[in-house]
């Protein structure tokens, strides 16, 4: 319970959705210990799972796997790949018993396997990624272990969608500003009393004045008006 609640705090307290995917494995590292870890998630356009973040051996980010980040994992392959479709945590105490193991996912990943701990990251009652554990540090992963990974990957869900979000937002803001400013048209914005909200830049040459100075005006003072015919 500690744990899940540590990274409810920690993982929602950034909205940039490469910190929110660094932050959930640091948590998930420093709640179950484990060689490495890594977040996966599904891709739209193949169907598959392609890793979005790993720490490979527990300590500090550092870059050192840029080889793993990108690479895909078949829907349905491998631990990851069964957890993805089914929507089920597994553990596995001896990858050399488990039937739903791949050695070809292993060697995809680079990790050495002897155990796994994995959980599915939900988000409005959609899978829509797996976290993975790979070979505890010491004993074996528990049912407990499970229940923390579970929990940490239902709240890695609600925040990775609200990051995404945000980006998405920030890059629809983005290009409004791009078209608006770079119009080759002027461009007034005003409320219902005439008073100028927003002016882009073709705006501003035309008329003489900085962004500041046509804020205070009104549009009426801006282009003469034939009163007769309006």
């Amino acid at each position: 319970m500690t744990a899940v609640a540590e990274s409810a705090a920690v993982i929602t307290a950034s909205l940039n959705l490469d910190e929110v995917l660094q932050r959930i494995l640091e948590q998930i590292i420093q709640a179950l210990g484990g060689q490495g870890t890594f977040l996966a998630l599904v891709n739209a356009d193949s169907g598959d799972l392609e890793v979005r973040a790993a720490i490979p051996d527990g300590n500090e980010h550092d870059g050192s796997d840029a080889g793993i980040i990108g690479r895909h994992i078949p829907f349905g392959k491998g631990i990851a790949g069964w957890v993805a479709r089914e929507g089920l945590g597994a553990i596995v105490h001896d990858v050399h018993v488990e039937k739903r193991f791949s050695v070809e996912v292993d060697q995809i990943l680079g990790f050495d396997s002897r155990a796994i701990l994995s959980a599915p990251i939900r988000s409005e009652g959609q899978i829509i990624g797996v976290l993975e554990v790979i070979n505890p540090q010491e004993g074996s992963f528990e049912q407990d272990d499970l229940l923390v990974l579970v929990g940490i990957g239902s709240l890695a869900g609600t925040a990775i969608r609200r990051a995404e979000l945000y980006e998405s937002l920030q890059a629809a803001h983005k290009r409004y500003q791009e078209l608006f400013e770079d119009s080759i048209d002027l461009i007034l914005i005003t409320d219902w009393n005439g008073k100028v909200m927003e002016a882009n830049r073709r705006a501003q040459l035309t008329c003489g004045l900085r962004s500041e100075q046509l804020h205070v005006q009104t549009v009426d003072r801006l282009h003469l008006v034939d009163w007769e015919k309006v």
